[in-house]
């Protein structure tokens, strides 16, 4: 064999070498994104369960006590449209619902500990990459403190708190309709009045109560002021739902007002 057809067999065999680690990385990536996107509809598939287990299985009923005057008043029901104890046999961490049915958004809110655990697992506590909407280790379960926040990722499949970034457009913002927050004890409406965009390291956002009165207005008057989108007015409320997310490399803050609701267990 001459130098020649040696030199010719080398580059075939390197060359047919360089094809097949090529087509087997190409099949490694395909085979990795294939099950990626199957994960996703599992996950995504979850939740839309969980939806209609909270919609459908029997309500929760929680009982007000009755007065002590007048002496006929009878027990009024506070009946949840939500089925939490159905879905607490799912997971016992759950808190509360959030729906704002113009931004697809329908998920249970839990709350643990940390604020670690439900960046990397759903809500049945599994290792999700979706994670879960939860609200923050230091508030308290109820919602009952004066500012409560709830975290959620920014998913590019559009799920979770994706949708969030439309209302930093003035038309969305404007236009945004009914939202609600559900607990086992009430039904809240939510009035949006600000959205801002914020550093990563904004620790601000973790205030959740206030000496005086004068310092939360203050804090609200700060957090309109600097808002990217606010209304003029604040609307009054004594608790406020702020909602969290990532754009950018920044966090997106929508600010919510919890308005008085007659639907509530007292």
């Amino acid at each position: 064999m001459d130098l020649r057809e040696k030199v010719r067999r080398f580059i075939l065999v390197t060359t047919l070498l360089a094809v097949v680690t090529s087509l087997a990385f190409v099949l490694t990536r395909i085979s990795e994104s294939m099950a990626a996107n199957a994960q996703k509809k599992r996950d995504r598939d979850a939740y839309a369960e969980l939806s209609q287990i909270a919609a459908t299985r029997d309500a929760d009923v929680c009982e007000t006590p009755a007065p002590a005057t007048p002496t006929d008043a009878v027990k009024t029901p506070f009946v949840s449209p939500i089925a939490f104890r159905s879905l607490h046999d799912i997971n016992e961490n759950i808190v509360g619902w959030l729906r704002i049915p113009d931004l697809s958004i329908d998920y249970p809110i839990v709350q643990t500990s940390d604020n670690a655990f439900y960046l990397t697992h759903g809500f049945d506590r599994e290792s999700n990459s979706a994670g879960a909407l939860f609200l923050d280790c230091l508030n308290q379960p109820d919602f009952q403190m004066a500012h409560n926040v709830v975290y959620g990722h920014n998913m590019r499949d559009g799920t979770m708190f994706a949708k969030l970034r439309l209302l930093l457009d003035r038309r969305h913002f404007q236009k945004h309709s009914a939202a609600y927050l559900f607990t086992p004890t009430e039904t809240v409406r939510l009035k949006l009045f600000a959205v801002r965009v914020v550093p990563l390291d904004y620790e601000t956002l973790r205030t959740f109560a206030f000496e005086s009165p004068e310092e939360e207005a203050g804090y609200w008057r700060n957090e309109t002021s600097q808002a990217s989108l606010a209304l003029e007015n604040i609307p009054p409320a004594e608790r406020f739902l702020t909602l969290m997310t990532c754009v950018d490399n920044e966090r997106l803050l929508v600010h919510y007002a919890m308005l008085p609701d007659a639907d509530r267990a007292r």
